[in-house]
Protein backbone atom coordinates (compact mmCIF):
# COMPACT_ATOMS: atom_id res chain seq x y z
CA UNK A 1 0.00 0.00 0.00
CA UNK A 2 2.96 2.25 0.71
CA UNK A 3 4.55 1.88 -2.44
CA UNK A 4 1.11 2.44 -4.75
CA UNK A 5 0.65 5.67 -2.54
CA UNK A 6 3.93 6.82 -2.76
CA UNK A 7 3.88 5.91 -6.77
CA UNK A 8 0.15 7.90 -7.19
CA UNK A 9 2.32 10.75 -5.49
CA UNK A 10 4.61 11.17 -7.97
CA UNK A 11 2.26 10.81 -11.30
CA UNK A 12 0.17 13.93 -9.34
CA UNK A 13 3.32 15.48 -8.91
CA UNK A 14 4.64 14.21 -12.03
CA UNK A 15 1.22 15.54 -14.12
CA UNK A 16 0.98 18.47 -12.16
CA UNK A 17 4.41 20.00 -12.70
CA UNK A 18 3.97 19.23 -16.73
CA UNK A 19 0.52 21.03 -16.69
CA UNK A 20 1.76 23.65 -14.90
CA UNK A 21 5.12 24.10 -15.62
CA UNK A 22 5.89 24.50 -12.05
CA UNK A 23 7.16 22.02 -9.37
CA UNK A 24 4.57 20.26 -7.35
CA UNK A 25 4.48 20.64 -3.30
CA UNK A 26 4.57 17.10 -2.22
CA UNK A 27 2.73 16.65 1.18
CA UNK A 28 3.69 14.48 3.95
CA UNK A 29 1.33 11.03 4.71
CA UNK A 30 -0.59 11.44 7.23
CA UNK A 31 0.25 9.26 10.03
CA UNK A 32 -0.30 8.17 13.95
CA UNK A 33 1.78 10.81 16.58
CA UNK A 34 2.40 9.51 19.77
CA UNK A 35 1.09 11.83 22.48
CA UNK A 36 4.62 11.80 23.96
CA UNK A 37 6.51 12.68 21.21
CA UNK A 38 7.07 16.23 21.45
CA UNK A 39 8.15 18.13 18.93
CA UNK A 40 7.18 15.62 15.17
CA UNK A 41 9.05 16.84 12.45
CA UNK A 42 7.43 16.01 8.90
CA UNK A 43 9.05 16.41 5.52
CA UNK A 44 7.89 18.49 2.74
CA UNK A 45 9.25 18.08 -0.83
CA UNK A 46 9.01 19.64 -3.97
CA UNK A 47 8.74 17.22 -7.77
CA UNK A 48 12.08 19.42 -8.65
CA UNK A 49 14.25 21.95 -7.99
CA UNK A 50 13.12 25.51 -9.08
CA UNK A 51 14.91 28.59 -9.91
CA UNK A 52 12.49 30.34 -8.12
CA UNK A 53 11.97 30.99 -4.24
CA UNK A 54 8.84 28.50 -3.76
CA UNK A 55 6.68 29.03 -0.71
CA UNK A 56 3.10 27.89 1.10
CA UNK A 57 0.38 28.58 3.50
CA UNK A 58 0.63 25.92 6.39
CA UNK A 59 -1.99 26.04 8.61
CA UNK A 60 -2.99 23.68 11.12
CA UNK A 61 -7.19 23.21 11.19
CA UNK A 62 -8.99 21.59 14.53
CA UNK A 63 -11.98 19.94 12.69
CA UNK A 64 -15.52 19.79 14.93
CA UNK A 65 -16.51 16.29 16.78
CA UNK A 66 -15.60 14.50 19.19
CA UNK A 67 -12.74 12.93 17.89
CA UNK A 68 -11.16 16.44 17.08
CA UNK A 69 -7.27 17.26 18.77
CA UNK A 70 -7.94 20.57 20.86
CA UNK A 71 -5.45 23.54 19.45
CA UNK A 72 -3.08 24.10 22.89
CA UNK A 73 -4.34 21.47 24.92
CA UNK A 74 -2.94 18.59 22.54
CA UNK A 75 -1.15 20.32 20.00
CA UNK A 76 0.19 23.73 19.36
CA UNK A 77 -1.07 25.36 15.83
CA UNK A 78 0.68 26.65 13.00
CA UNK A 79 0.16 29.36 10.78
CA UNK A 80 2.71 30.65 8.73
CA UNK A 81 4.66 29.97 5.61
CA UNK A 82 6.71 27.48 4.92
CA UNK A 83 9.82 28.69 1.83
CA UNK A 84 11.94 27.05 -0.30
CA UNK A 85 15.05 29.10 -1.50
CA UNK A 86 15.75 28.66 -5.31
CA UNK A 87 17.32 25.13 -6.14
CA UNK A 88 15.97 23.59 -2.73
CA UNK A 89 13.87 20.25 -2.29
CA UNK A 90 13.10 19.47 0.78
CA UNK A 91 12.20 21.25 3.97
CA UNK A 92 10.25 19.89 7.38
CA UNK A 93 7.01 21.49 9.00
CA UNK A 94 7.89 20.82 12.91
CA UNK A 95 4.85 20.29 15.10
CA UNK A 96 4.53 20.15 18.76
CA UNK A 97 2.71 17.82 20.45
CA UNK A 98 1.39 18.24 24.23
CA UNK A 99 1.28 15.55 26.60
CA UNK A 100 -1.22 15.40 29.13
CA UNK A 101 -2.48 13.00 31.55
CA UNK A 102 -5.98 12.94 30.65
CA UNK A 103 -7.08 9.24 29.46
CA UNK A 104 -8.47 9.96 25.99
CA UNK A 105 -9.54 8.80 22.75
CA UNK A 106 -7.01 9.40 19.31
CA UNK A 107 -7.45 12.98 18.20
CA UNK A 108 -7.03 14.23 15.09
CA UNK A 109 -6.43 17.70 13.48
CA UNK A 110 -5.66 18.78 9.42
CA UNK A 111 -2.46 20.25 8.07
CA UNK A 112 -3.75 22.49 5.54
CA UNK A 113 -1.85 23.77 2.76
CA UNK A 114 -3.14 26.92 0.45
CA UNK A 115 -1.62 29.81 -1.42
CA UNK A 116 1.22 27.99 -3.08
CA UNK A 117 3.79 30.35 -4.75
CA UNK A 118 5.88 29.31 -7.67
CA UNK A 119 4.51 25.71 -7.51
CA UNK A 120 1.43 23.11 -7.21
CA UNK A 121 -0.44 21.54 -4.76
CA UNK A 122 -0.59 18.13 -5.38
CA UNK A 123 -2.99 17.69 -2.09
CA UNK A 124 -4.98 20.45 0.22
CA UNK A 125 -4.48 18.72 3.58
CA UNK A 126 -3.37 15.79 5.41
CA UNK A 127 -4.73 14.45 8.36
CA UNK A 128 -2.95 13.37 11.49
CA UNK A 129 -4.03 11.39 14.53
CA UNK A 130 -2.36 11.66 17.95
CA UNK A 131 -2.59 8.81 20.34
CA UNK A 132 -3.03 9.04 23.50
CA UNK A 133 -0.28 7.51 26.12
CA UNK A 134 -2.27 7.68 29.37
CA UNK A 135 -4.05 4.91 30.98
CA UNK A 136 -7.71 4.44 31.56
CA UNK A 137 -8.15 6.42 34.92
CA UNK A 138 -9.31 4.65 38.22
CA UNK A 139 -11.51 4.96 40.91
CA UNK A 140 -10.62 3.65 44.61
CA UNK A 141 -12.70 4.53 47.78
CA UNK A 142 -10.96 4.27 50.68
CA UNK A 143 -14.43 4.47 53.19
CA UNK A 144 -17.36 2.51 52.75
CA UNK A 145 -20.50 4.23 54.99
CA UNK A 146 -21.82 1.96 57.77
CA UNK A 147 -25.04 0.22 56.34
CA UNK A 148 -27.85 0.91 57.98
CA UNK A 149 -30.19 -2.25 59.11
CA UNK A 150 -31.60 -3.49 55.99
CA UNK A 151 -34.37 -6.26 55.56
CA UNK A 152 -33.63 -9.21 53.09
CA UNK A 153 -34.41 -8.39 49.86
CA UNK A 154 -34.12 -4.63 50.27
CA UNK A 155 -31.78 -3.15 47.82
CA UNK A 156 -28.83 -0.81 49.53
CA UNK A 157 -27.53 2.07 47.59
CA UNK A 158 -25.25 4.46 47.98
CA UNK A 159 -23.85 7.69 45.66
CA UNK A 160 -20.98 8.86 44.81
CA UNK A 161 -19.98 12.36 43.67
CA UNK A 162 -16.71 12.11 41.29
CA UNK A 163 -15.52 15.22 40.44
CA UNK A 164 -11.85 15.61 37.97
CA UNK A 165 -8.66 15.86 40.03
CA UNK A 166 -5.47 15.48 39.34
CA UNK A 167 -2.84 12.43 39.79
CA UNK A 168 -0.87 12.04 42.66
CA UNK A 169 1.85 9.63 43.47
CA UNK A 170 0.95 6.42 43.41
CA UNK A 171 2.13 4.82 46.81
CA UNK A 172 1.45 1.29 45.84
CA UNK A 173 -1.35 0.76 48.13
CA UNK A 174 -4.48 -1.02 47.05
Amino acid sequence: AGLLLLFTLAVLAASATLAAGLPAIILPEGYEILEDEGVVCLPVTLSEPSGLPVSVRVTTIPPQGPSAAIPHQDYIPLNGRLEFPPGLTEREICLRILDDETDEFAGYFLLAFSEPVNATLNLASVEYFIRDNDGPAFLRIDQWPTPPSIAPGEVLTYTYQIWSVPLIEDTGRT
